[in-house]
């Protein structure tokens, strides 16, 4: 999934409206909703309406370039290290270029 201006409120409610058996869920979205960097949030909503989820990716770009004011995602990187994300083998990293930074959540390799 491909998502410009979504707010992960209406994202959840699409899924929670679409169950289905996913083992496999991409998603990759820009500039918008800081939320879908909250942990908590993809815990939740993995465990209850995607129990047989196996490959989790997310891709959240933000610009950093200094017109545009962006919310570095500073104060929360050890969301991601929790036993849920660590079992899973799921981890979380940042790419930082002169355009973007990248906030990836994925499988360990």
């Amino acid at each position: 999934m491909h998502m410009y201006y979504a707010k992960f409120d209406e994202f959840e409610i699409f899924i929670r409206k679409i169950y289905s058996k996913l083992k496999v869920l991409h998603v990759n979205t820009y500039f918008q909703d800081i939320t879908f960097l909250n942990a908590s949030r993809w815990r939740k909503l993995i465990l209850q309406p995607l129990p047989q989820l196996e490959e989790f990716y997310l891709r959240y770009y933000e610009r950093a370039d200094p017109v545009y004011k962006y919310s570095i995602y500073n104060d929360k990187l050890n969301q991601f290290v929790p036993s849920f994300w660590i079992e899973r083998q799921w981890i979380f990293e940042a790419v930082i270029n002169n355009e973007s930074i990248i906030y990836l959540v994925g499988p360990y390799r």
